[in-house]
């Protein structure tokens, strides 16, 4: 309650209202640690006391690390009453986790007398007065962490300055801690609360430094109001620090270690009865952890360990250099050891920083951007054939970051003019580890044999040069690779015979190989020792002198020829193969041809991301960059689009115009139409215009961020650096090889200049590859049609709209007088249901509606595409059981999408409902109609049913057929309901007999009117 109401601002009660905040603070966590003692003897910790230190630590944590706030507030009462609240949940949860293993676990850093008051059963030599002393022991040691250093500690053999807890912090996983009873930066709070707050600061801050450890990642799976801190013992800080390294090393807390390596017998899984056929196993008595004659022997070697480590701090300088703690620059560092070296020996006068007594003043001026150091003099004056590596020691550990980094360039450069390795060293890639020992005895005598190399560089040299293992040659390096298909030998080919050729490509007498990609390749002794010769020359040539690369490459050819290794690689290159093979369907026939399958090769590719967002930032074109955006930047450019200067009339030519008309344009060849030269030509423009705005490079981070800069030496694992440069010819390698490319550059005719309205106000274009759409309300189609070969230089096959006013564009039927955007219909039959996964209903469905989703449809166009799916799936043969699963599933995913669906079904009902309470025919009883002419209402005459049923019947297959049963109608309302039971594909067929195929209707409705239309016109009047 006083918790809740000093988080609210409220008034406290009167008998603590003139107490301090630190004052109530202390009597809130030391009631709180009564409050849980008084129910240790109980068999189990109640309701109200769980429910209230729930309450509370959740009210003062949010108090104490607010949103608002980067790091969390240290108020001196605050942090006692956590201390305390935390201590108290800690033996509440020991309490009521004593059965689990958690708990025995926990239990074993207590004394007997301690854990008798959680398993009383275990322990029955200790009485009610033990258990009592116990929990008065239990209650000292959490109260340490609320009241020090006002409270005593003579009953643990130390004193305030040298006392020290160990503490436990459980939850959801086990940690085990050290902390002081009193620190030197704040002497009047306690330490072990002070370090329960540095715990909490890091679990509800994730972005801070060390907030991503394995510990507080573990505990913040459950909130903290089931966490809590027990501290366990209380003494000196030697012993202390030595309990803490027994308890790590002999128990592994799984949050102060990694997790051991589980044997396969533990993955099996465990036959275990259910929880109502369980019994509870008494706790087993195990000796706790500083019990025993072999914990006393672990104790002591830690605590002479500890004491050394200790004596060793104590007794080492503690030197505080100036320069580096107050990150002096040049300037000032040089000013101050001028003035020490004034007070030492009383010489006043410049500084030598060449000499080696002023090497921090060397590596502050090579350091600062812009200054340089002549180095041949700068060896001169230390003596060593190379100054610039003594300094780089001495650098690696007293420069900051970012003079470390110049510095460490600096010498970079020296390093390479002078044919020695950089300070990241150099490696050698060996094909196997057998290879090593060669490698490195020609590099010794590479080092031995040069004439201009003292020890010093010897030294560098050898431990820069790094020996690594590289990749395993395997069957997919052989194959699917431009670089190797320049190399392909088909001779082989050419020589094999007919028969041959063909049991390879009908797949017989082969086998297929699950992850045959990853098959290794037989190694061969003169393939590896080529390999090893060319990373030796390699090395050679760069760093030793041009008359040893041959004899040491000799060397380690001559020495890798007697190995006796190659024997046992080819024995483990036949088990290898052995594990690969094991899962193999062999077919007819005695040979064995391993097939590369490229369908589960996944190729992150980044250039072409990297080339897109170039072109996007650089210039302004049509391009539409995705079937996700199309729709929305069609729409923002024609909403801009002006209306024609005279309504109805052309800009340009005066011809007749619709209020908005549109086209499309479909290159057929586009890649064979454009050329490799025009292409680069174009690239290499947009990339000189951005390095005109002072980019050089480009940075994919992942998946979706690109952005311009980064250093192409500093890429990381999730991120690709390229340079213009490397862009370029990437672009020009692709386009030689017709893999992929686009066009963007564009022409202006001379018909085509708009003094005074703006292009982008005439024509809304968009462009995706090859497929052009042009909207526009001030031109006409003629217009239109003839300005698309004056724009592109590519040849383009242009579409002009329908006779109802409809374009189709990528996976869109536009409809342009009321601008609906809805699917284009398409074919879709789907395989039989007994041929396919149980993932091919999932995956047709799932891919169709997320294509629907970037596409942004009505509901009403949504329903009618997925009732077409779903029909194309009936006359398939499908049935609901197999459909069931799969729309589940993708309703699931894609809730967000179907949220309108059930309210368009209805819709959809409702409307077919309606239509067919309208198709009824009228009233039994015939009456003769007022006039002839109106035709709709009037029974049909025998003349009249014998022209129509002529005109209604058509051929096919051979048999006569009737849209329309003559026998059965009555009225023009029986007709219709008649064809609407008809299919579209008939209705269609009978009109390609009577009308142009541009005037047949897409839609059943309009085929149905059309077919009415023209039996009435038919008709005698």
């Amino acid at each position: 309650m006083n918790v809740i109401c000093w988080t609210a601002g409220g008034q406290f009660p009167d008998a603590l209202r003139l107490s301090t905040r630190a004052q109530l603070g202390t009597h809130v966590g030391t009631a709180s640690v009564f409050m849980v003692a008084d129910s240790l003897p109980l068999r189990r910790i109640g309701k109200k006391v769980e429910a209230a230190l729930h309450v509370s630590t959740s009210a003062l944590l949010a108090w104490m690390f607010p949103a608002d706030k980067n790091y969390g507030r240290q108020a001196e009462g605050a942090l006692r009453a956590m201390a305390g609240l935390m201590t108290a949940n800690g033996l509440a949860l020991l309490k009521s986790r004593a059965r689990t293993q958690q708990g025995h676990q926990v239990g074993r850093l207590l004394t007997p007398k301690q854990r008798s008051v959680f398993w009383p059963d275990s322990f029955p030599d200790y009485g009610v007065r033990d258990k009592r002393v116990a929990i008065d022991e239990l209650v000292h040691l959490q109260l340490v962490a609320v009241r020090a250093p006002n409270i005593g500690f003579e009953c643990y053999g130390s004193d305030v300055a040298d006392a020290a807890v160990l503490y436990q912090w459980l939850g959801p996983s086990r940690y085990v801690g050290v902390a002081s009873v009193q620190r030197r930066t704040r002497p009047g709070l306690p330490g072990p609360a002070q370090r329960l707050w540095e715990h909490c600061l890091l679990q509800f801050r994730p972005a801070l430094k060390g907030s991503q450890l394995r510990k507080y990642k573990l505990f913040r799976r459950a909130p903290a109001c089931q966490q809590g801190f027990l501290i366990c013992r209380c003494g000196p800080s030697a012993m202390m620090f030595a309990a803490e390294q027994v308890e790590i090393r002999c128990h592994r807390p799984p949050a102060n270690t990694t997790k051991r390596k589980k044997l396969k017998c533990n993955n099996l899984a465990r036959s275990r009865p259910p929880r109502s056929g369980r019994g509870y196993v008494p706790h087993h008595v195990r000796q706790g952890t500083f019990e025993g004659s072999f914990a006393a022997v672990q104790f002591d070697r830690a605590k002479a360990r500890v004491l050394d480590a200790m004596r060793f701090n104590s007794l080492r300088l503690q030197y505080q250099d100036v320069v580096s703690n107050l990150q002096l620059d040049f300037r000032s560092a040089y000013r101050h050891f001028q003035q020490t070296w004034l007070a030492k020996s009383g010489a006043f006068g410049p500084l030598d920083i060449r000499s080696p007594n002023h090497w921090r003043l060397a590596l502050l001026y090579i350091s600062t951007f812009g200054c340089s150091l002549h180095w041949r003099s700068l060896d001169k004056h230390w003596g060593s054939s190379c100054a610039a590596l003594l300094l780089w020691k001495r650098a690696k550990a007293w420069l900051g970051q970012r003079r470390r980094s110049i510095f460490q360039q600096k010498v970079d450069s020296l390093l390479h003019s002078r044919r020695l390795p950089s300070t990241r060293g150099a490696t050698i890639t060996v094909p196997r580890p057998c290879f090593v020992p060669a490698v490195k005895k020609a590099i010794r005598t590479a080092l031995s044999q040069h004439p201009h190399w003292d020890p010093l560089l010897r030294q560098h040299v050898l431990q820069s040069t790094r020996i690594v293992l590289g990749k395993e040659i395997t069957f997919a390096d052989k194959q699917n690779c431009g670089a190797r298909s320049q190399d392909f030998d088909w001779g082989p080919l050419a020589q094999c015979d007919d028969s041959t050729l063909a049991d390879a490509i009908c797949g017989k007498g082969c086998s297929r190989v699950e992850c045959n990609w990853k098959v290794p390749l037989q190694p061969t002794p003169q393939a590896d020792i080529a390999a090893v010769k060319r990373s030796l020359a390699n090395w050679a040539n760069n760093f030793a002198w041009p008359g040893t690369h041959k004899q040491i490459c000799g060397k380690a050819a001559a020495k890798l020829s007697c190995s006796r290794k190659w024997q046992e690689l080819h024995a483990a290159w036949r088990k290898q193969r052995a594990s690969y093979l094991a899962h193999t369907c062999q077919f007819s026939g005695p040979g064995l041809i391993i097939c590369p399958d490229d369908k589960v090769k996944q190729y992150k590719w980044k250039a072409s991301r990297a080339l897109a967002f170039v072109v996007r930032q650089t210039i302004f074109s049509d391009e539409v960059w995705g079937l996700k955006d199309a729709r929305a930047d069609m729409e923002k450019k024609m909403d801009r689009l002006a209306a024609p200067r005279r309504a109805g009339l052309c800009d340009r030519c005066g011809g007749r115009c619709h209020p908005l008309q549109g086209i499309t344009a479909d290159a057929g060849q586009f890649f064979e139409a454009v050329s490799s030269n025009s292409a680069c030509e174009n690239l290499g423009s947009i990339l000189r215009l951005a390095k005109q705005n002072g980019f050089s490079a480009v940075t994919v981070a992942g998946r979706r961020t690109v952005f311009f800069g980064g250093c192409v030496y500093r890429s990381f694992q999730s991120c690709k650096v390229f340079h213009f440069n490397d862009l370029f010819w990437l672009f020009a390698a692709a386009v030689s090889m017709k893999y992929a490319t686009r066009d963007f550059g564009r022409r202006q005719g001379e018909r085509f200049h708009w003094p005074d309205r703006l292009w982008n106000h005439m024509v809304a274009r968009g462009r995706y590859v090859d497929d052009v759409l042009w909207v526009s309300r001030a031109l006409c189609i003629d217009c239109l049609t003839a300005a698309v070969p004056v724009m592109y230089t590519v040849p383009f096959d242009v579409q002009a709209m329908s006779t109802d006013g409809k374009l189709t564009w990528l996976d869109f039927e536009i409809s342009l007088p009321e601008m609906r955007w809805s699917v284009k219909k398409k074919p879709f039959v789907p395989r039989l249901p007994w041929a396919v996964s149980q993932r091919y209903a999932f995956s047709i469905i799932s891919g169709r509606v997320s294509r629907w989703q970037e596409m942004r449809l009505l509901p009403e166009d949504f329903a009618e595409a997925l009732v077409d799916v779903f029909a194309a799936f009936k006359q398939a043969g499908w049935q609901k059981k197999h459909l069931r699963k799969a729309v589940f599933r993708v309703a699931q995913r894609k809730a967000g999408v179907l949220e309108g669906a059930p309210q368009c079904e209805d819709k959809v009902v409702e409307e077919i409902r309606k239509l067919r309470d309208s198709l009824k025919p009228c009233a039994t009883t015939p009456t003769t109609p007022s006039k002839v002419g109106n035709q709709s209402q009037a029974h049909l005459t025998p003349k009249s049913k014998s022209h129509l049923k002529t005109l209604l019947s058509f051929m096919q297959n051979g048999e006569l057929q009737h849209l329309a049963d003559m026998a059965q109608a009555v009225s023009w309302e029986d007709i219709e309901e008649q064809l609407q039971n008809q299919s579209l594909a008939s209705l269609k067929e009978y009109l390609g007999t009577r009308l142009p195929s541009s005037e047949i209707p897409a839609r059943k409705p309009a085929a149905v009117s059309k077919v009415l239309q023209l039996a009435k016109r038919a008709l005698p009047h």
